[in-house]
């Protein structure tokens, strides 16, 4: 079907794996998901990519912090909130604010009523529309992260 292609097998991660100077993955968060996530060091600071956050953006954000001594300043990517009820877009608000309140760059799995909630707390210019196609620019670091050893 596309040819000259080779397919690649999944790999498990278990520890943080160095990319670039810039762009690390950050292994699973223990529980119920294997979900992964990268970060990529940007001169604003760590800006977090995730794909649906299954298993919270505190956690994820949390995360960045411990390897990277402070909290993203930019999310893209889902936050899990399709279908969700009020405690758990609340508490995903509060992990929010309470680390910091980052630029969001989100769609998918946030949906409507979770981007909607997002831009009433974080204000129409802290929450951008993430689509197929969208084009993000951040001026990369030239800092090393403090566990430049990996």
């Amino acid at each position: 079907m596309f040819k000259g292609l080779t397919k690649i097998a999944h790999e498990h991660v278990e520890g943080w794996v160095r990319l670039s100077e810039h762009l690390y993955i950050a292994p699973p968060i223990s529980g119920e998901h294997s979900e992964c996530s990268a970060v990529l060091l940007t001169k604003r600071g760590p800006v977090l990519i995730c794909g649906c956050c299954h298993d919270g953006i505190g956690q994820r954000m949390d995360q960045v912090e411990d390897m990277f001594g402070r909290q993203p300043t930019s999310i893209v990517g889902g936050l899990h909130l399709s279908g969700s009820g009020h405690q758990k877009i609340g508490r995903t608000l509060e992990d929010l604010e309470s680390r910091g309140s980052p630029h969001i760059y989100t769609g998918h799995c946030t949906e409507p009523n979770g981007m909607t909630k997002l831009r009433i707390r974080f204000g129409l210019r802290a929450v951008s529309d993430l689509y197929a196609g969208t084009e993000i620019r951040f001026d990369l670091s030239h800092e090393n992260s403090k566990n430049n050893g990996l």
